[in-house]
């Protein structure tokens, strides 16, 4: 049992049972690469993520070359990606046209590379784009239709010397999913779904994330009159554009403002 952030190296997944809990980034990235030496891979997912295609493919030879050997190109070419970049940024405001076509982008991916329509609908978002973090991968959604991959969309609820038990969202106690993100466990439950299941395991891997709310708690920061970013933050982050903010020092509360 191990993190993806704390990779074992000295333990051969080949012919194992691995279950991941956790279908974010990190594991979007992992599961592909293990799938092919694996007896059985079991993905535990709380709630699905668009995911865009990546299409990516090796550079022209002949842009290398011209890179290599006249330098304002290459320039030209980072200034191309910069503003492209800088443009995807209406991408996360609600209402926006290219939040709605980003949106269908990522869905067109999803049905381009999943045919099942059972599985497709567990794999389909139940929020607007922008409130999680969209994945870039080619090689994530093929898996699940693979001989050797299960999604799972219960809740793992246990855990035994050599299994998880999960049950559905329509066996969990209402306190339960109250705890649970909004969105949690909100996909299309089939007749065989209403029933606790018992998944054999070798390996159990977490792909749960990172704790990224305590932000400045590994290195202390201060500001003005001596205020500590940690304290003032507590678990609820907030800036203006991730950049700027001004604090009222008396009562520690703060503006989503920049400061001039």
């Amino acid at each position: 049992m191990w993190h993806t952030s704390e990779w074992n190296h000295d333990y051969d997944l080949t012919g194992k049972r691995v279950a991941i809990i956790g279908t974010g980034p990190s594991t979007a990235q992992i599961a592909p690469q293990i799938q092919p030496i694996v007896k059985k891979l079991t993905l535990f997912q709380r709630s699905p993520t668009y995911v865009f295609p990546r299409r990516d493919e090796p550079i022209d030879p002949r842009l290398i070359t011209l890179f290599t050997w006249f330098w304002p190109a290459l320039l030209c070419y980072h200034l191309y990606l910069y503003v492209l970049k800088e443009k995807s940024k209406p991408n996360q405001f609600v209402g926006t046209p290219e939040q709605i076509m980003a949106g269908k982008v990522a869905l067109a991916h999803l049905h381009n590379q999943v045919k099942d329509p059972v599985l497709r609908a567990k794999l389909t978002p139940n929020h607007e784009f922008g409130c999680k973090r969209p994945l870039v991968l080619d090689d994530y959604y093929p898996i699940f239709e693979k001989p050797n991959v299960e999604l799972i969309t219960n809740k793992p609820v246990r855990i035994t010397k050599d299994s998880i038990i999960s049950d559905p969202p329509s066996l969990l106690p209402k306190e339960v999913l109250d705890k649970e993100p909004d969105g949690a466990y909100d996909v299309p439950e089939i007749a065989d779904d209403h029933k606790e299941v018992e998944t054999k395991i070798d390996v159990l891997i977490w792909g749960t994330g990172f704790e990224m709310r305590d932000q400045g708690g590994n290195f202390q920061v201060y500001g003005l009159d001596g205020v500590n970013l940690h304290e003032l933050w507590h678990e609820e982050p907030a800036a203006y554009y991730g950049i700027f903010f001004s604090v009222f020092v008396s009562d520690y509360r703060y503006l989503c403002e920049p400061i001039p």
